[in-house]
């Protein structure tokens, strides 16, 4: 069962950014701003919201756009939450707004956002690029001896998944290993019936402990191994040290994480694992975005700056989209020529461009810092 770690964040999966990006028709409106999450702050959401709309509105009257597309424009920005009494009061850091005559998307992210309002053809998405690295999913195992279990998700998202045909807990897996030992058995003559007699040992003491446990992480290990190995996920360990490292002996798991967390058996359940595991997965995303640019550096398929990026991403050329956080290049795309010109005066961004064209021909994105040019690595 999948659950959201705050009920009132949105996940932006690539999917749903893809979605975003393949709405085109003018008007296309996007809206962003901070939001407060309780007290005064999130009473000024609702304000905040509607000053933001009254300078729609204003844009839109700018563009001389025709009456008949301004009324269900704003029409359905007005709309937003009342259906839901408290939704100013449910809120995260920022609060993303897409709407067209057809198309309306509020998302909900930990993201704090400039205030900004944009007219266009298509959805400015460029502040949203940072909320991909919440979506870097990764796996974590609780080593509670007393109760096993296994975990995938991400920043955002977090579900149980199935540990098959294998015993939960060290007490199951004992109990497993007598029944085999007392198996073996020979048999009794007498009356030309015959009967079983038992042979083996019961219960575990002290010197064994570390040799049941090292046994049942083995058989552990080969489950978790069946249940993740195919997605390349990291795996994260949480439970004592002891547990940690001697999991680590047995595990055969290629993306195990050098970094864990210490449970406390009585106290840490799925959602206590999942928020004190946060840290770990931003250090999961930030080493994945780093190995990419240290591939990006090293590869002769490198393009960088916009003139040279924007013509491989509409050919479908870009493998993977570096973005620099908060970078505006305003311009003209000529597709049949393959030329690109910056112009200050222009309300297209050729940044948004460039995502849209790698994301509608499959590619990947990074957001990367905003002193970095633009850059993508091609696949050919």
């Amino acid at each position: 069962m999948q659950t959201i770690i705050e009920k009132h964040i949105d996940a932006l999966t690539p999917e749903r950014l893809a979605k975003l990006v393949n709405v085109q028709g003018a008007p296309a409106l996007s809206l962003y701003m901070p939001a407060g999450r309780s007290g005064d702050d999130s009473r000024q959401n609702p304000i905040r919201y509607k000053n933001l709309c009254k300078r729609a509105a204003e844009m839109l009257a700018t563009a001389r756009t025709q009456d008949n597309a301004v009324g269900p424009l704003l029409a359905q920005l007005d709309a937003l939450g009342e259906d839901d009494p408290r939704y100013w009061e449910h809120q995260s850091d920022g609060l993303a707004v897409f709407v067209t005559a057809d198309f309306f998307e509020a998302l909900r992210l930990p993201l704090s956002f400039a205030e900004d309002v944009r007219v266009g053809t298509s959805f400015d998405v460029l502040p949203l690029l940072p909320a991909l690295r919440l979506n870097t999913h990764f796996a974590l195992l609780n080593l509670d001896l007393n109760d096993v279990c296994l975990y995938a998700g991400s920043a955002l998202t977090w579900q149980s998944l199935e540990l098959a045909e294998i015993p939960h807990t060290i007490r199951e897996y004992r109990g497993t290993v007598e029944r085999e030992r007392q198996l073996r058995m020979h048999s009794v003559g007498g009356d030309g019936g015959s009967g079983v007699v038992f042979h083996g040992h019961g219960g575990a003491d002290d010197q064994t402990h570390k040799h049941d446990t090292r046994e049942f992480f083995r058989l552990l290990d080969a489950a978790v191994c069946k249940a993740i190995t195919a997605e390349h996920l990291p795996l994260v360990l949480a439970g004592t040290p002891a547990n940690r490292s001697l999991y680590r002996e047995v595990s055969r798991y290629p993306h195990l994480m050098g970094a864990g967390i210490e449970i406390d058996p009585a106290a840490d359940d799925a959602q206590s694992l999942q928020l004190r595991s946060l840290p770990i997965a931003r250090a999961i995303a930030e080493s994945e975005m780093q190995a990419a640019l240290s591939r990006l550096n090293v590869s002769a398929r490198r393009v960088t700056g916009i003139e040279a990026v924007l013509p491989a991403a509409h050919m479908g050329r870009v493998d993977t989209l570096f973005v620099p956080e908060d970078a505006r290049i305003p311009g003209r795309f000529d597709a049949e020529a393959q030329i690109v010109a910056c112009d200050d005066n222009s309300d297209v961004d050729l940044l948004n461009q460039a995502v849209f064209y790698t994301l509608a021909h499959g590619g990947k994105l990074y957001s990367v810092a905003a002193s970095a040019s633009p850059a993508a690595l091609l696949r050919y």
